[in-house]
């Protein structure tokens, strides 16, 4: 099973160096076949020459997007780059070090195991956050909590960023449809795979708020999130395919 870890990036360089050479470490300690790709979006602080430094000696390749157009865009851009390769597993993190990579190994166990999407989840059982903002603690709770209650998406977590996919997630949902550029992809993911049928599974994580960089989620990004979380409702209410489906 061929694993692609996706990393996207802005401003990232204080943690990205450290972050390649700890996932590097745990895909070769569990003996896993992968590689991972970084898409950045023209960081000004030099975070893709960090990554082109370590290239020669770590299983890493770089996207260099034009400029920082959205979480979303980053992650679609690299997705469907990823998917022209013979890659089996892809698993999504995000580059500040709140997602360890030791969680890496169970989230491909779950695809093993027979999930499609399997997503690391801060709100169930084992999981926790740690020296996280009180604003930003309320601002996820009530994100999740919102989704949850319209859209009935089986998990405890849809706005995390750390999953894994199978391949054969993105064969059948078309990116190019897929609505969100920014944080809100995330949940659009989900619940795109779930109305089509994918199983979807979760672990335990324990989120670590960042040490170093700044956090890029603004106010802006969640009133993003709640509105594009209505129209996939109503896109299902009234039968609007293109609205929500593949």
């Amino acid at each position: 099973m061929k694993v692609c870890v996706t990393v996207p990036t802005y401003n990232e360089r204080e943690n990205i160096t450290d972050l390649i050479k700890e996932i590097t470490s745990v895909l070769k300690n569990n003996g896993i076949d992968g590689r991972i790709f970084v898409v950045d979006d023209n960081s000004p602080d030099g975070t893709a020459d960090a990554v082109k430094a370590l290239m020669a000696e770590y299983p890493v390749d770089i996207l260099i997007r034009r400029a920082k157009c959205g979480l979303g865009a980053a992650y679609k851009d690299a997705f469907k780059m990823i998917i022209k390769k013979d890659y089996d597993v892809i698993v999504s993190m995000d580059a500040d070090f709140s997602h360890d990579p030791k969680y890496i190994p169970a989230l491909i166990e779950k695809i093993k195991s027979g999930a499609d999407l399997v997503v690391g989840s801060r709100y169930m059982k084992g999981g926790r956050r740690v020296d996280c903002p009180y604003y930003k603690v309320l601002m996820s709770h009530m994100a999740n909590l919102f989704v949850r209650l319209i859209d009935s998406l089986p998990i405890t977590d849809v706005t995390t960023g750390y999953r894994a996919y199978r391949r054969e997630v993105f064969e059948k949902i078309d990116l190019d449809r897929v609505a969100s550029k920014g944080f809100e992809f995330l949940m659009e993911m989900i619940y795109r795979a779930h109305y089509l049928k994918f199983r979807i599974d979760q672990v335990p994580i324990v989120f670590v708020y960042r040490k170093k960089g700044k956090s890029k989620l603004s106010y802006k990004d969640a009133s993003g999130f709640f509105f594009r979380a209505l129209m996939l409702r109503f896109g299902t209410i009234f039968k609007k395919k293109d609205a929500f489906g593949a």
